[in-house]
């Protein structure tokens, strides 16, 4: 496997930020539903209404989102996926490849070793790349490492 995976998860954040950055300029954050801004209506479906820090409608559909759906919409507005990217970012730097390896492995940058409290003649557990914390940011993008693999 060659450095793809960060590859891979830089395109991924990248595609989520752009989209998140262009609807941020046209609705831009937070995003609310109706019922918390307590716009007045007579429309007894008001709460399944999203609005932007504007007032302006952002998800709106007769008989659709419902209430649980119209929460998810509004926690996920562009302010805070672009916050969750910015932090995706940070530990993808933590978690990148190490400049040096270990027997022929490429280590965690951050990882590197588990070393809990072994005994002097123990030898260190390397923490090979990607490292778990790594693997499980990338399937947040919907990327596996056997995918990466295979390329």
């Amino acid at each position: 496997m060659t450095d793809d995976l960060t590859e891979q998860l830089l395109a991924a954040m990248e595609r989520v930020e752009q989209v998140a950055r262009a609807a941020e300029a046209e609705s831009p954050s937070p995003w609310l539903r109706g019922d918390v801004y307590s716009i007045p209506s007579e429309d007894r479906d008001m709460y399944r209404q999203i609005y932007d820090r504007t007032g302006n409608v952002v998800v709106y559909d007769e008989g659709a989102p419902g209430p649980d759906v119209a929460d998810l919409i509004a926690h996920n507005d562009p302010a805070s996926v672009l916050r969750r990217c910015a932090a995706d970012r940070k530990i993808l730097a933590e978690h990148g490849q190490a400049d040096f390896g270990a027997y022929g492995d490429r280590l965690c940058r951050r990882c590197r070793y588990e070393d809990d409290e072994l005994e002097p003649d123990e030898l260190h557990h390397w923490v090979v790349w990607p490292c778990p914390t790594l693997t499980a940011l990338a399937e947040a993008y919907g990327i596996t490492t056997e995918e990466t693999e295979e390329r």
